[in-house]
């Protein structure tokens, strides 16, 4: 319970980390309709401002608003950062955005799922016995659909039935995970009425056959969404469902039931354009027929644009896939300790910015600047090299006005640095590259006379009162190895 959380928190060296289980952009659309705030720098017709914005009517009970609430009127908001359960590569806007508003550090730490899977596509684990994944193994590559939604979510009987019509109709192969437990539809109703088993139509299991497999209970879920053969996966979007399908490439058929999922929705059939809703929330009230049904499977499953969804999918999953296994890094995720000198996982090069606060605080924070670095990606310097250049943790923004510090270019043109630190030898090659100065000859003038060095400095302008944001034409030691560039010592 929460409260324990913060009882915890008030303990001495105890830190207080809050978690939330949905992305950045539902957090921040929450926080802008509780202030009445608007989406800034953002066109009212950009599918950015309309994912922040849409209003969906009935997603929670009062009783569930209500409690939500107590719990924010209770939350002393003493927590030192925020964990989420998203990604950058997709909710990326948004994460920036709300880290702003909030003023409050944000830890992004999903998917929380396994994005490896024993089994996974073309693996010979001989250990999976799973009858579906055994019906897997047979079909074509991206030909089956898998249909599941969740555990809290429901359809009445009518909407079962047509559902189960317009899988066969389709005459796609599926996957449809069924549970017993269903009841009525409506996913706050009475438990009692759960004991019932749902009835399809008569030897529809027995039509199916070969196309079609019926699962009554639990199904390997990661499993089925990691396998070859899966094609697509029609969800109610809840968003740990959402996750686990981007993150092994799969586009969705979006049938969002309540809470989060209409938001959830709207994201990836929109904003990602890897997913294609089924049902428009405005007609949630409404059953979805079988030749809608048929129609949206098919616009997915054997269309031109379903393909290309497809494709877009697969993309945005390796992408999520590699930023786990690789340990991708995001200046606006280091901390001031690490951010300076560090490249992303894009290649562009960490900045540590000041700004003033209210009363007058300084923060200081990580940015992502326009300088990209040579040949290096996901990298943070070394203690090592920051002593061995004579540079500092906290150096604000990125300049070359400390080239007109003869004590740090004697530092930089060391062996210790220059022969060790290629990160930060290849940033003041740049640097020093856009002022029209050439190091290695900088390095030369310095060990020849610290007087001269200065003066050669000065002489190309290479004195700046404002952070240096262009990148240099000129090659530096990391894009060519082989050029002669090393300083006599």
């Amino acid at each position: 319970m929460s409260f324990a959380a913060h009882a915890a928190a008030s303990l001495p060296n105890v830190k207080l980390f809050k978690y939330h289980s949905i992305p950045a952009y539902y957090l921040l659309s929450s926080l802008f309709a509780r202030q009445s705030k608007t989406m800034p720098h953002s066109s009212p017709n950009s599918t950015s401002f309309n994912l922040i914005h849409a209003s969906f009517d009935d997603c929670f009970t009062e009783e569930y608003i209500h409690f939500i609430d107590q719990c924010r009127a209770q939350d002393p908001g003493r927590e030192h950062g925020v964990l989420i359960n998203s990604s950058r590569v997709f909710d990326d806007e948004f994460i920036d955005i709300l880290s702003r508003e909030t003023n409050k550090k944000l830890y992004i730490i999903g998917p929380v799922n396994p994005v490896l899977i024993s089994g996974n596509k073309d693996s010979d684990d001989d250990q999976r016995h799973d009858e579906c994944l055994e019906w897997l193994d047979k079909q074509r590559d991206e030909s089956v659909v898998y249909v599941s939604f969740g555990s809290t979510t429901t359809l009445s009987d009518e909407q079962v039935e047509e559902l189960a019509m317009g899988l066969e109709k389709s005459g796609q192969r599926f996957i449809w995970v069924l549970r017993d437990a269903d009841h009525g539809g409506d996913v706050f109703a009475d438990e009692k009425k759960a004991e019932k088993m749902r009835c399809l139509p008569e030897g529809y299991e027995e039509r199916i056959e070969g196309m079609g497999m019926v699962v009554r209970g639990w199904a390997p879920q990661l499993e089925i969404l990691a396998h070859k053969a899966n094609g697509g996966f029609m969800s109610h979007c809840g968003w740990n469902s959402c996750m686990e399908s981007l993150s092994f490439g799969v586009p969705l058929l979006a049938w969002p039931m309540h809470s989060d999922q209409p938001r959830n929705a709207m994201a990836v059939s929109e904003y990602l354009k890897v997913g294609v809703m089924v049902r428009d929330w405005e007609h949630r009230k409404e059953v979805v027929t079988s030749m809608e049904i048929v129609e949206v499977v098919k616009r997915l499953m054997v269309s031109d644009e379903g393909m290309e969804m497809r494709k877009r999918a697969v993309a945005l999953g390796e992408q999520i896939r590699v930023g786990v296994s690789e340990g991708m890094i995001t200046c606006e995720d280091l901390d001031r300790n690490s951010c300076a000198f560090a490249v992303s996982s894009s290649g562009t090069r960490c900045v540590l910015e000041m700004r003033m606060r209210r009363r007058g605080y300084i923060e200081l924070s990580c940015r992502t600047s326009n300088i990209e670095a040579e040949k290096l990606k996901d990298y943070v310097e070394t203690d090592e090299c920051i002593k061995a250049c004579g540079l500092d943790r906290n150096t604000i923004g990125i300049s070359s006005d400390s080239l007109l510090d003869s004590q740090f270019t004697r530092k930089l043109c060391s062996s210790e640095c220059y022969n060790s630190c290629p990160n930060i030898v290849d940033l003041y090659f740049n640097l020093a590259a856009g002022e029209g100065a050439f190091l290695p000859k900088l390095c030369v003038a310095e060990e020849t006379s610290a007087r001269r060095g200065m003066a050669e400095i000065r002489s190309l302008g290479v004195a700046t009162a404002r952070p240096v944001i262009g990148v240099a034409c000129a090659p530096s030691p990391l894009a060519e190895p082989a050029e002669p560039t090393e300083p006599p010592m």
